[in-house]
C-alpha cells in the first residue's frame, strides 16, 4: 500500500478507523504493514459502531464480501460495499464524532446499481447530515470552488442563480473566509466569453451575477468579478488569486488539475466535519497493480491529519 507510512505516522498520536471492503488478505497485509511500523492495529468484521482501540493506533472495519471482488472489475458488489463503508462511517460519526473523514473515489455508477438514485460522496453526506454544502477543490497555490457541479450545461444558468441568491452560500464562504490557507484576493468568474461585455455575448452577469458579488462584498468576502475566466487563471500565475469561484464544473476543475496536478484535494465544505478526498477517479486499470499514484489520497489524508478543525 503506497503512502501508508503516513497513515502509520498519524496514527501513533490518533487513531484512525479505516473501513475496508477489499476483504481478508488486504485487511491481513494492513495489520502486517502496521506492526511492522510500530503501531497498534485491530481488524474487526460487524457494524463497526463499537470501537475496539482506546488509545492511537489503526482498527480496520473489514466488510464483508457477499461474492468475491476483484481489483480493477467493478460491479454491484463493489458499488454495495463502497456505499455501505460511506453508511458506517456516517453513522459512526454520528455517534462519536470524528475529526475529519476522508473518502477514496468510488464509482457512482456501480454504487446506483445497488442503490438506485446514489449521486456521490458529496449529496449522500450533506443529505445525511442535513447540510448545505460547497465543493472545494484545494491546492497548494490555488483552490476553486465550481458553484454548480454535476449537471448539464443547458441547467447551469438557472442553477447558478439559485445558488449565488442563496443565503448559505454567503455563510459558506464566510467560513473559508477565516481559514488561514485561503488568505489572498478572490476572483468570481463570469458564466459568459468575456464576463458577457456588458450583455453582448450573454445577460447573466448584469442580471444575477454582479448582484451576487456586491452582495458578497457588503458582507466580507474579498470577492473581485464577475471576471472573464480566460484571464482569471492566467493571473494565478502572477499569484493574484488565491481562490477562484467558477460557475460550473469544467470551467474551474480543467484549469485547477491542468495547474495543480496531482496535489489538488476535494472537500466539502459546511458539513458538521472536515471532509476531504482525492480530486481524481477511480482509475480501475491501475487498482492492484501498485502502479497507481497516491499523492493526491496523501495530501487528502494529511490536512485532515495535520490541520484537524481546517475551515470549521
Amino acid at each position: 500500500m503506497r503512502g501508508f507510512e503516513h497513515l502509520a505516522n498519524a496514527a501513533r498520536s490518533k487513531r484512525i478507523v479505516y473501513i475496508s471492503g477489499a476483504g481478508r488478505e488486504h485487511s491481513s497485509r494492513v495489520r502486517s504493514l502496521a506492526k511492522d511500523s510500530g503501531v497498534p492495529c485491530e481488524v474487526r468484521t460487524g457494524s463497526g459502531l463499537d470501537i475496539a482501540l482506546e488509545g492511537p493506533g489503526i482498527q480496520v472495519l473489514e466488510l464483508e464480501q457477499k461474492e468475491p471482488v476483484q481489483a480493477g472489475k467493478p460491479g454491484m458488489e463493489s458499488g454495495r460495499l463502497a456505499l455501505q463503508a460511506l453508511e458506517i462511517a456516517s453513522e459512526r460519526i454520528a455517534v462519536s464524532g470524528t475529526r475529519g473523514l476522508v473518502t477514496l473515489p468510488l464509482s457512482k455508477h456501480h454504487v446506483s446499481l445497488a442503490a438506485p438514485g446514489f449521486h456521490g460522496h458529496t449529496d449522500f453526506l450533506a443529505e445525511r447530515f442535513r447540510s448545505d454544502v460547497l465543493m472545494l477543490m484545494h491546492g497548494e497555490r490555488l483552490s476553486v470552488i465550481p458553484l454548480t457541479v454535476h449537471i448539464p450545461l443547458q441547467e447551469v444558468s438557472k442553477s447558478l442563480r439559485t445558488v449565488l441568491e442563496d443565503p448559505a452560500t454567503v455563510r459558506l464562504l464566510g467560513l473559508l473566509h477565516n481559514w488561514s490557507a485561503l488568505k489572498g484576493a478572490w476572483a468570481l468568474c463570469g458564466l459568459n466569453p468575456h464576463a458577457g461585455e456588458n450583455g453582448l455575448l450573454g445577460t447573466e452577469e448584469l442580471e444575477f451575477i454582479g448582484i451576487a458579488a456586491d452582495r458578497f462584498r457588503r458582507d466580507g468576502i474579498p470577492i473581485e468579478g464577475p471576471l472573464a475566466a480566460d484571464g482569471i487563471f492566467q493571473e494565478f500565475h502572477g499569484g493574484r488569486y488565491r481562490l477562484v469561484l467558477a460557475c460550473y464544473h469544467d470551467q474551474g476543475l480543467i484549469p485547477f488539475k491542468a495547474l495543480e496536478g496531482r496535489r489538488g484535494v476535494n472537500c466539502t465544505i459546511g458539513l458538521p466535519f472536515p471532509r476531504t478526498s482525492p480530486d481524481h477517479g477511480t482509475a480501475f486499470d491501475l487498482a492492484g497493480t501498485g502502479r497507481a499514484d497516491p499523492t493526491s489520497f496523501i495530501q487528502a489524508f494529511e490536512l485532515v491529519a495535520r490541520e484537524g478543525n481546517l475551515w470549521m
